[in-house]
């Protein structure tokens, strides 16, 4: 808990010390109810609070820094896994992370009350002339796709995630160049832990716009792989297009290399109604049920963010205000694969100025077993949910 206090301390320091401070955070409560497919039992709850205070300071033209820190008491099942949170990939990309976890502390069995902390941003830019150069823990993500972006292995979160506002905090250099009015040069070091190579990334990335279309091209070396991406983002017509792709090479394991790509496109149909549609190809996945664990122990899954099991995805999503205060939507994801589908519905209501209500559900469908593997997202667990969000 000292850590805590020398954090909350740190960002009232800074509102006194400069005029230049931005204070602001947010308060979320999430309730949620899940039923485990393969078990008739009672459904799993689970209570939890999320408090973020952010701190962004300008103590000079042309430098800013931010800095935010959260804070998440949990009440659930003893060994279950935050589903508010639920990233994709392996471990952060930081060098020296603190201890996420404050009870019960380390070494102590799982319990059912538990208290998480998470410095989320500690940065520091500079603006010089054409270039930007940041330095700490900031986000880095890259990729236009709405559903799975091939691009971005470094951070993501999983489909399934409840709180996907904030993207996670990493460890990072990183140096943007303006090319021109359009253009940019964005190259940078992602740190793991302890700096080791082989738990970092480098990237370097250009943007430009051509011929009405936003371009981009990746390579990115991570965790020892190598991947090269492109994206490509236009408008046609009424419609928004994009198409995202990545092919990485892995390094010093058997499997083989791999291709991932998206494509898709929104529209809004009428004024206040938005819909999507994304097709994604995933060569790292199986193509039959009885090889989706084998599959899972790959780089692609171990390291490279890959969390879709299948090969071919569509993705459908429609969304409707019907007022300024009142959103509904539905979203689908289809494995085509193996014929399962997971289906998320929701609902969202602002009854007062930055407070938010959202209720919604996660349910899957598909083939359950019969001598074979459970279809991807039949096994998914189902899953419903509440949120109250207030805004500071």
């Amino acid at each position: 808990m000292r850590v805590s206090a020398a954090i909350v301390a740190t960002l009232l320091v800074a509102t006194v010390a400069a005029a230049e401070v931005e204070i602001g955070g947010y308060l979320k409560q999430f309730v949620t109810a899940q039923g485990d497919p393969a078990s008739d039992g009672p459904l799993e709850g689970l209570a939890s609070t999320r408090v973020r205070l952010r701190a962004l300071w300008r103590p000079s033209e042309g430098v800013s820094a931010e800095l935010a820190y959260g804070i998440s008491p949990r009440v659930q099942a003893a060994a279950d896994d935050d589903v508010t949170t639920t990233r994709a990939g392996g471990a952060v990309y930081r060098a020296a992370a603190v201890r996420e976890r404050l009870y019960p502390a380390p070494g102590e069995p799982a319990k059912t009350f538990s208290l998480t902390h998470n410095i989320d941003r500690a940065w520091v830019e500079w603006s010089l002339g054409a270039a930007d150069v940041s330095i700490g823990r900031q986000t880095v993500a890259f990729g236009s796709a709405r559903v799975v972006s091939p691009t971005d292995v470094l951070a993501p979160y999983a489909y399934t995630a409840l709180d996907k506002e904030e993207r996670v905090g990493v460890d990072a250099a990183r140096v943007r160049y303006a090319l021109g009015a359009f253009s940019e040069l964005d190259a940078g070091a992602v740190f793991g832990d302890d700096l080791a190579s082989d738990a970092s990334a480098v990237f370097v990335r250009g943007q430009t716009y051509v011929a009405e279309s936003d371009i981009s091209a990746l390579a990115l070396r991570f965790r020892r792989h190598a991947l090269v991406g492109v994206d490509i983002a236009r408008a046609v017509g009424g419609a928004g297009t994009w198409v995202e792709a990545a092919y990485t090479l892995t390094h010093g394991t058997a499997a083989k290399d791999y291709f991932r790509m998206s494509a898709g496109l929104d529209y809004s149909p009428a004024q206040m109604v938005y819909t999507f549609a994304e097709y994604h190809l995933n060569t790292p996945g199986a193509a039959d049920a009885d090889e989706y664990a084998a599959a899972s122990a790959t780089p692609a899954y171990t390291d490279g963010a890959t969390y879709l099991l299948g090969r071919h995805y569509v993705a459908l999503g429609a969304s409707l205000a019907t007022n300024p205060l009142l959103a509904s939507g539905v979203q689908v994801i289809l494995n085509l694969s193996d014929g399962s589908a997971l289906v998320a519905p929701s609902l969202e209501y602002s009854f007062a100025e930055d407070v938010y209500l959202a209720a919604g559900a996660f349910v899957g469908a598909g083939r359950v077993g019969g001598g074979s593997a459970a279809a991807e997202f039949a096994a998914y667990a189902d899953m419903l949910y509440g949120t109250i969000r207030l805004y500071f």
